[in-house]
């Protein structure tokens, strides 16, 4: 037992996790800065350092992927016996710039972290290269939905009344397809 009253375990987790602070929410995020959502890329290494938040877990670890409870530690600790040399199956995140904000892998990146893992396999999703890709809101949406095939295929919303109402849906909620910013540039010819 710890002067604070505290088993000793729980007192030091709580000394060593002091000055990670809280993860970052990725809702709070896209709300202050205005982001849509995003879609799914291919897979490749990001680093660990680079992963700052979540997507609705921020009570389970701190900044640095700590486990904040001790069902979640052992967790933690099964994920690095599974996987000690560090090889864990890709985690899925949001990319914000250039930081990260972990949907599915919390225990693999608080284990990756905890063995001084410097890069891991994500799935990073990016709205924009949807919009760049297919050239309009509406087969972004689809391809978002349904995977981006087969889209490609009809070069359309596919045939798939889910994806068809999703579709509508999103649009509906924004206002019209007006409303959606598609990506500017500029092609300029030089003689």
């Amino acid at each position: 037992m710890s002067t604070s009253g505290l088993p000793l375990r729980d007192a030091m987790r709580v000394f060593r996790h002091r000055d990670c602070g809280p993860l970052l929410d990725l809702d709070d995020v896209r709300a202050r800065l205005g982001l849509r959502t995003q879609v799914a890329r291919s897979v490749r290494p990001i680093e660990v350092a680079s992963i700052v938040g979540t997507a609705g877990r921020c009570c389970d670890f701190d900044r640095c992927f700590h486990p904040l409870r001790p069902n979640l530690e052992e967790r933690a600790r099964a994920v690095k016996r599974r996987f000690p040399a560090g090889d864990f199956p890709a985690i899925e995140v949001v990319q914000v710039g250039d930081a990260y904000f972990v949907v599915d892998g919390h225990h693999r990146v608080a284990a990756a972290r905890d063995l001084g893992v410097a890069a891991i396999d994500a799935e990073a999703h990016l709205m924009a290269d949807l919009l760049r890709q297919f050239g309009s809101p509406e087969l972004a949406l689809a391809a978002y939905n349904a995977g981006p095939a087969p889209v490609e295929a009809c070069h359309c919303i596919p045939p798939y009344p889910e994806t068809q109402a999703y579709v509508t849906r999103i649009l509906a909620l924004i206002g019209g397809a007006g409303t959606i910013a598609m990506p500017s540039f500029e092609v300029r010819l030089v003689a």
